[in-house]
């Protein structure tokens, strides 16, 4: 037989060990009780009192023997006895490991011959210790449960949205060899040169962040040269009539290059209340500084599946690069700092084929920034290097998702699409928030075999979910439709007591 190896030791209940020892006395009157350190209970009186003469023959004095019981057995781990206390006429509190309190007493109408009976004392949990005292009273201490933080794990709703820009896959083949290898490997080196030369920069953080936008601004030099190649492969404009955009975008901006970039309506609404009104069908909108301007054109008939009309959006006064970068701050709370020294340098040849210098994209964001009234941006582009805006998607999509749960929301840029029938009531949300967020939707929303009967004429799609209420989903849909965190368990509780009552 082969024992165990050293690194494995075998497992011996508590009611085997033989070196148990007392871990705790207590008395009350003549009774005596006695915990040993694995969970079990015992007792003795001490014997009676007399004046006769209590010596032996030899003349030594006579020695009192007593004769503990054990009154209780350690069975399982969890019934092992934590603390015990003595009463009046025999009774005995303990309470175990598992929290529970049980009391002995005197059982007069036993026909088994049992002269004393446990009895487990209902409503009392988590109690650590307890006491009595000779007048019968008992007495237990129990500490709060503190409940665990709840943690909410898996990416913020920014980095989600940011996986469903429909311009980006759009324009990009994945089949064909990458576009801008060979820029990607000119960026490399000047990496490499700019650590050599700039000692200032030592901030992991920080350095990480150059470095995506770098790849960032890459990103999008691949997307205006692949919309240039479709562009010319078309004969001069891209042909999207009938076309199913991806991520089912249904607007397009049409910009003064003659690009056409596919976007979401209801996140341009949703991030700007100037872009709101404007796609409401307010007037042409133009920044007083500079040639930017905004202009609401007709709208074309939609491929269907939820996309009825096309909505079209003019943008001129600004580069097509300019465009891009303000659109990825829309999707992605995150700004591309081109004029940012150690991104610029980095990029310099692909910003010449351009014919666009970082400054002016600077220039021509900040316009942005003041036409559409959006301070957080406006903050970020003060700053002459890279400033991380402050995050402000979150907000815009609660206050997005309780506006959608009004009728009048309905009739407006930010009409809900999606409708989750609970038990209780019915949720209204939009199919490009609940695709970005989880992959079951993604994969709903972009199979046809799915979605193609249930569409409705109105442009929308019922999801039934009537086996579960409002109470518990409403967590789960705060948490994909806007981005809830873990403070929005702080009112359960509270949820949990009005409901008792």
């Amino acid at each position: 037989m082969q024992a165990f190896p050293s690194g494995i030791q075998p497992y011996r209940p508590p009611q085997s060990i033989k070196d148990a020892c007392i871990s705790k006395i207590t008395c009350c009157d003549e009774t005596f009780s006695a915990l040993s350190s694995n969970g079990e209970v015992f007792t003795f009186s001490a014997a009676p009192s007399s004046n006769a003469d209590t010596s032996s023959a030899d003349g030594r004095a006579a020695v009192t023997v007593f004769k503990p019981q054990r009154v209780w057995a350690l069975r399982k781990k969890f019934s092992a006895v934590k603390d015990v206390a003595l009463g009046s006429d025999g009774s005995i509190i303990i309470c175990t490991e598992s929290g529970h309190v049980y009391v002995r007493t005197r059982n007069a109408k036993s026909s088994t011959g049992r002269t004393f009976k446990f009895e487990r004392i209902p409503y009392l949990q988590r109690v650590t210790q307890v006491c009595a005292n000779s007048t019968g009273a008992f007495g237990a201490l129990r500490i709060d449960y503190k409940l665990k933080p709840i943690e909410v794990t898996g990416n913020m709703i920014a980095q989600d949205l940011k996986t469903v820009q429909p311009y980006l896959q759009l324009y990009r083949k994945p089949e064909r060899r990458d576009l801008t290898s060979i820029a990607r490997s000119e960026a490399d080196d000047r990496r490499g040169m700019m650590a050599k030369s700039i000692d200032e920069f030592d901030d992991e953080a920080e350095d990480l962040n150059i470095s995506h936008d770098i790849d960032s601004a890459l990103e999008l030099f691949e997307v205006l040269a692949g919309e240039q190649r479709m562009r010319k492969a078309g004969g001069g404009s891209f042909n999207y009539d009938g076309v199913r955009l991806p991520h089912d975008a249904d607007t397009m901006i049409h910009l003064q290059s003659g690009a056409a970039v596919p976007v979401h309506r209801v996140i341009l609404a949703a991030r700007s209340r100037v872009l709101e009104e404007l796609l409401s069908g307010s007037k042409q909108l133009a920044d007083t500084q500079s040639k930017l301007s905004m202009k609401l054109m007709p709208a074309r008939p939609g491929p269907g599946l939820g996309v009825s009309k096309l909505t079209r959006l003019s943008i001129s006064g600004c580069h097509a690069l300019s465009t891009l970068i303000f659109l990825r701050y829309l999707y992605s709370d995150e700004l591309l700092a081109l004029w940012d020294p150690r991104v610029g340098t980095v990029v310099e040849k692909q910003l010449r084929k351009l014919d666009v210098t970082p400054p002016q994209v600077k220039v021509e964001l900040q316009a942005f920034s003041r036409l559409l009234d959006l301070p957080h941006l406006a903050t970020a582009l003060e700053s002459p290097v890279k400033r991380e805006p402050a995050p402000s998607m979150r907000q815009d999509l609660q206050r997005l998702f309780d506006l959608a749960q009004l009728p009048i929301a309905r009739s407006l840029p930010l009409a809900p699409d999606v409708i989750i029938q609970l038990a209780d009531k019915d949720v209204y949300t939009h199919s490009v928030i609940l695709r970005g967020r989880t992959p079951l939707f993604a994969s709903f929303f972009d199979l046809e075999d799915w979605t193609l009967k249930r569409w409705g004429p109105d442009g929308t799609i019922m999801l039934n979910m009537k086996h579960m209420k409002w109470h518990t989903l409403r967590f789960v849909l705060g948490f994909l439709c806007y981005g809830a965190d873990k403070e929005m368990f702080q009112t359960l509780g509270m949820c949990l007591s009005s409901q008792r009552n």
